[in-house]
């Protein structure tokens, strides 16, 4: 009989358009707060609800991840790029525990994400998949949380709640802002802003 702990994943979805020190501090922050044997970032193949705003393509925005994470104790997963999965799914949350079929799944999510999260068509079968972890985007939203926290209990969920600081950083000011220079730096990863110099990422003419 093996009795080995399984080895524990949280991973983290998004755009990642591009990349930016307020996502890689969530992934640090949970992967010790959860003790996280392996944090992931694994960005979408599209962005829903967005309006069509990515600007990178997903291979432009998976190699930026992969730069990001390269110096640190995180990876990347191109799997959802890979597979050309539309949107949040029930699919994609599939496909990432048929790749990783005997990891303990930890799916990380802002609170804005899981107010709704009782809405979601496909709830039961993703409880019988993965543990939630909840990051506050403020405390104000802690009340909230825990109600929603108890109801998905009820129904034999694993959730966890995550309370640290949160560096507000928007994708959206970084492509607006990145030829003006102007508060960029402290934002992005050097790698990842090199990387969109060389590539002329973000450009004015993109943006129109």
């Amino acid at each position: 009989m093996n009795n080995k702990p399984k080895q524990k994943l949280g991973f983290l979805l998004g755009t990642f358009d591009p990349i930016h020190n307020g996502h890689i501090h969530i992934l640090e922050m949970v992967k010790s707060y959860l003790e996280l044997d392996t944090a992931l970032l694994v960005p979408l193949h599209d962005a829903p609800h967005k309006d069509n705003s990515i600007v990178a393509t997903p291979k432009e925005r998976v190699l930026m991840c992969e730069l990001a994470c390269h110096s640190l104790a995180l990876e990347t997963s191109s799997l959802i790029v890979d597979h050309k999965i539309s949107g949040y799914s029930l699919e994609l949350i599939s496909l990432i525990r048929k790749q990783y079929p005997t990891e303990k799944l930890f799916y990380i999510l802002g609170s804005d994400v899981f107010a709704s999260i009782l809405k979601w068509s496909s709830l039961s079968e993703m409880i019988s998949m993965v543990e939630f972890c909840v990051v506050l985007r403020n405390h104000d939203a802690l009340k909230e949380m825990l109600v929603i926290k108890k109801e998905l209990e009820n129904r034999n969920a694993k959730v966890h709640i995550c309370e640290f600081p949160i560096k507000e950083i928007s994708s959206s000011y970084i492509k607006a802002n990145f030829m003006s220079h102007e508060n960029i730096k402290e934002l992005i990863p050097p790698s990842v802003e090199k990387y969109i110099k060389k590539h002329l990422l973000y450009q004015v003419k993109k943006l129109n």
